[in-house]
């Protein structure tokens, strides 16, 4: 999606880029695009 991918690893969940730099950090136990860029997540 728009050059990013969703990663998990251990449990937690990140987003990544093509060039495998963390975008969204992997440390969250749930991660999800809503609408208008929103970012929803759990700990």
């Amino acid at each position: 999606m728009n050059g990013i991918a969703y990663v998990e690893i251990n449990g937690k969940a990140g987003y990544i880029n093509k060039k495998g730099k963390e975008i969204i950090p992997i440390k969250y136990k749930q991660l999800w695009f809503e609408s208008e860029g929103i970012i929803r997540f759990t700990e």
